[in-house]
């Protein structure tokens, strides 16, 4: 698996239900579920309302991008940047979600590090929150290996990248 493949695709009104599968695949693994905001009863229905809600809040004024993840053009999960301002600085909540046989490869590592750049580069973000639940040990230790502090931990944990 080459991973220098990996691309991120801008989720749009114009996707094909390949993306509607791998949300389905998402769902059927607990790990992933738990921290997927998709909801469990997902169709083709609430599919393309989940596209048309990733364009419209593109276009907000604290946006969120949300993004297809891909190897060599098959979706392999999803991410986002939601952008927020807290004490006049502009941050970003970001996260990664991939399915089950494309965990623990590397590939986290590398969306994330695409996702950190594009929110610093082309979005001008000052700090990004990562938000795991405490039990993710996959998550925890990419949060580590990517710098990012440990700033609050009950259930969830949450790491800020400056």
């Amino acid at each position: 698996m080459q991973k220098n493949n990996i691309n991120l695709r801008q989720i749009t009104t114009k996707d094909d239900l390949q993306g509607l599968k791998v949300l389905k695949n998402i769902l059927n693994d607990k790990e992933a579920k738990e921290e997927s905001p998709v909801p469990e009863e997902i169709n083709e229905y609430l599919y393309l309302g989940f596209l048309k809600l990733s364009e419209d809040e593109s276009k907000d004024k604290l946006p969120c991008f949300r993004y297809w993840i891909t190897l060599d053009n098959e979706i392999i999960g999803y991410s986002d940047i939601k952008e927020y301002i807290k004490n006049d600085i502009l941050g970003a909540n970001i996260g990664i979600i991939l399915t089950k046989e494309y965990r623990n490869k590397g590939i986290g590592y590398d969306v994330m590090q695409k996702l950190i750049n594009n929110a610093k580069n082309n979005l001008h973000i000052e700090e990004i929150i990562i938000s795991t639940k405490k039990n993710n040990k996959s998550m925890n230790k990419l949060c580590e290996k990517l710098g990012a502090e440990l700033i609050n931990m009950d259930d969830e944990c949450q790491y800020i990248i400056k």
